[in-house]
């Protein structure tokens, strides 16, 4: 087995050796990281960590090839191959040298990753197969992505002091154990000598750093950790254990993505073309900068909270410690239950993106998905009968697997499409598609209800006929609740979208109503439906101190106590006077309050102005406070 000890050990010496001769090189060409709006560096740096890090990487490996037989031995057999990877960790170490000392246009920089790219899966760095399938033709181009993914999402991550180098020292790490454990000798060996580089590297470049990595060395060690995962996948038995190399690098991928998401979405707005129907479209602002800086990236989210330097560099170093013990686990121990780890992590990482609050990334609250709707291909009934369609078999397979049906696979599809083809029919005959899709009100609601009702005891009814076949009670129980869940839930997924789109737009009035009545929810579904108001309800006021601390309609009820507070912590905007109750004082008063503070104080009022009915005579007093005409006008002051 070759001397990795003696590979790490010299990769140490040689990276502290050459580190401060590579500091003192970028102040004479000029290779320094001034400090900026988008860093959060105070003074001067120096940036050009590659030309410290590949001399150092390669004398490390020629050095001990020179004294150590096998690892001579085993990098004749590879020469090929290490020649390869040698080209291109030269190419991407020489474009961000020249970027670190006067920037490049992101597109030269892509085209030199290609080339390098291409060159080392040339060379042999190929992945070949995906869960067993094999690539072909799919295998060139496939590998050359990856590998620049892996090249630009460590640059991504090169935003704090020791940031990048110790999160590929932790990817390093885990790949050196799996090529090691699994016979990849030449592999290993230069994961040993880059580990040892890292750490060589890492005590100039910690925080308060004194060498930045630049794009010199944050090129090279995607380009390594993008080859290296290839290369370490090779041997790896089974299709969720040839992940384990990739998910090592699980969160400068995540970064990556992270951003590339957020960027593009940050150019997508959603504009309300109709009031009335509801219609919804695109609006396009302008092309995604994908490639300009910002500082939204997680380590610049975990700064804002609050948190030091250093901490941040810390924690994000234990995140991804943990996700490469992830990786190295689904490999090592193959007879585990590999799924129930993933989902874990998958949870995990939703979790801790959620709770850096990317305001881009609420998709239900942005918006994004209500133009998908309006699409023609959205509206026709053959995409609704299908969709219900495969509603319906889903909800009576999970129902199965849950609620423990027939474990004969012949009996099982016979009784699926047996209550599938009964409760269609069903669904068919009732009237479902007829209506609209998007029910209007609680009438549609109590409707799509009975026809669901009918449908599932013709399912249930179909399913008694043929004894032989017949499901479980408790499966057809399950089955009538998931299958109610999804046709609903779809249905009325659009005006919960709608609902939340309009509940936060960010330029909307915020407004207080007074009075948490009849007329005050009449005055908060206008103000929630009609979109031309421009108001968001942030709170209520009531007189009755029995309804304080509760919630109507999800908004909470305030006291008349609380408006001095509310006023000074500027909760809201202006107020909206419902209630036709208010005392002439207490509204004299509130309206001095507000007027005081720069605060609007409008009406709302429900008014059937002119109805009258076809005998000629006017409304009752009940019709005309139900009216549905309203009008909001200014309050007298």
């Amino acid at each position: 087995m070759p001397n990795y000890a003696l590979l790490f050990s010299f990769g140490v010496a040689f990276a502290l050796v050459l580190t401060p001769i590579s500091r003192r090189l970028a102040f004479l060409i000029g290779a320094i990281d001034q400090p900026g709006r988008r860093h959060v560096h105070l003074v001067p740096t120096p940036r050009f960590g590659g030309a410290a890090i590949l001399p150092a990487l390669i004398l490390a490996i020629i050095c001990v090839a020179m004294l150590d037989r096998l690892v001579d031995g085993a990098l004749r057999l590879e020469s090929g191959k290490l020649m390869a990877l040698a080209i291109g960790a030269l190419m991407v170490t020489t474009v961000g040298a020249i970027d670190d000392v006067r920037p490049l246009r992101p597109i030269i920089k892509l085209m030199v990753e290609v080339a390098a790219a291409s060159v080392a899966v040339y060379g042999g760095y190929r992945i070949t197969s995906l869960s067993g399938i094999h690539l072909e033709l799919l295998s060139f181009p496939l590998s050359v992505l990856f590998i620049v993914t892996a090249i630009n999402a460590v640059n991504m991550v090169d935003g704090l002091d020791g940031l990048a180098v110790g999160l590929c020292l932790s990817i390093f790490g885990t790949l050196f154990f799996l090529c090691s454990s699994s016979g990849q000798f030449e592999a290993a060996m230069i994961m040993a000598a880059l580990c040892g580089t890292l750490i060589g590297f890492l005590p100039y470049n910690f925080h308060p750093a004194r060498i930045f990595l630049g794009d010199s060395g944050a090129l090279l060690l995607g380009f390594m950790a993008g080859t290296g995962a290839i290369s370490t996948s090779h041997k790896m038995a089974g299709a969720v254990a040839i992940a384990a190399p990739f998910l090592a690098l699980g969160l400068p991928l995540a970064e990556l993505m992270l951003t590339t998401l957020r960027r593009t979405l940050r150019a997508v707005h959603v504009v309300r073309l109709d009031e009335e129907v509801s219609r919804y479209d695109f609006l396009f602002i302008g092309r995604p900068a994908l490639f300009f800086a910002d500082r939204d990236h997680i380590h610049h989210r975990l700064l804002a909270f609050g948190i030091s330097h250093r901490t941040t560099v810390l924690l994000l170093y234990g995140v991804s410690v943990a996700v490469c013990a992830v990786a190295f686990v689904i490999a090592s121990h193959q007879d585990m239950h590999q799924g129930p780890l993933l989902a874990v992590l998958m949870v995990a990482a939703v979790i801790g993106v959620r709770g850096l609050g990317y305001r881009e990334l609420r998709l239900f609250r942005s918006g994004i998905l209500l133009p998908l709707f309006d699409l023609p291909s959205m509206n026709r009934k053959i995409v609704h009968l299908l969709t219900d369609g495969v509603f319906i078999l889903a909800s009576y397979a999970i129902a199965a697997v849950i609620g423990g049906g027939s474990a004969r696979a012949t009996t099982f599809a016979i009784s699926m499409l047996i209550v599938a083809a009964a409760q269609m029919i069903a669904l068919g005959m009732t009237g479902l598609y007829r209506r609209s899709y998007r029910p209007a009100g609680m009438d549609d609601i109590l409707a799509l209800g009975k026809t669901l009702a009918i449908a599932i005891g013709a399912g249930y009814v179909a399913s008694m006929m043929l004894p032989a076949i017949r499901p479980r009670l408790g499966v057809m129980l399950i089955d009538a609740y998931l299958l109610a869940t999804m046709i609903i839930g779809v249905r009325i997924s659009f005006g919960l979208l709608d609902h939340l789109f309009e509940g936060r737009r960010p330029d909307a009035l915020r407004v207080l109503i007074y009075g948490a009545g009849r007329a005050g929810a009449v005055a908060l579904r206008e103000i929630r439906t009609n979109g031309e108001l421009a108001m968001t309800a942030v709170g209520f006021l009531d007189d009755d101190l029995s309804r304080s601390g509760s919630m109507l309609n999800g908004i909470a009820i305030h006291p008349p106590e609380d408006l001095s507070n509310l006023i000074r912590a500027r909760e809201f905007d202006a107020v909206v006077l419902a209630s036709t109750k208010i005392q002439m004082v207490r509204e004299q008063v509130l309206t001095e309050q507000c007027k005081h503070a720069g605060l609007r104080v409008v009406r709302f009022e429900i008014n059937w102005q002119g109805a009258v009915f076809s005998n000629g005579s006017a409304p009752p007093a009940m019709l005309r406070r139900t009216a549905s005409v309203i009008r909001i006008a200014s309050s007298r002051n």
